[in-house]
């Protein structure tokens, strides 16, 4: 063998990957943001020194076209929202493992084919 991982390994490999993503639970793309501002009314707590000023939060996504959408997140759902992230976070690191396997496991089974005692690396395809 040529050192490389063995078909039914990575047969088996994906089919846990892809088990790992069928268990992934809601998730959202982002980045939570906080902020804060004065409301401009001079009896109000904001108006005075030192005064954060009134806040919340944000969560924050960039669009197609270079645009971004912001969306008020209430302090209730903060640790909801930093789930959602943290799973995202582990979509993506599922989909970039599901598509590393399937890669190997395409060049594995290229390499078990024979055509003719020609190296597929090096355009040994048989022509359709």
């Amino acid at each position: 063998m040529d050192g490389n991982p063995n078909i039914h390994e990575l047969e088996q490999r994906r089919g846990r990957v892809r088990a790992e993503l069928a268990a992934v639970g809601d998730f959202r793309r982002g980045t939570l943001r906080e902020f804060r501002r004065k409301c401009g009314k001079p009896g109000c707590h904001c108006a005075l020194d030192g005064d954060p000023g009134h806040g919340g939060w944000k969560l924050v996504r960039a669009v197609s076209g270079g645009g971004k959408v912001n969306r008020g997140i209430p302090a209730s759902a903060l640790g909801r929202t930093r789930e959602q992230l943290a799973e995202y976070q582990r979509f993506r690191r599922l989909a970039a493992e599901l598509e590393e396997v399937n890669e190997a496991l395409c060049h594995a089974r290229l390499a078990t084919r024979r055509w003719a005692g020609r190296d597929p690396e090096k355009g040994g395809f048989p022509r359709s």
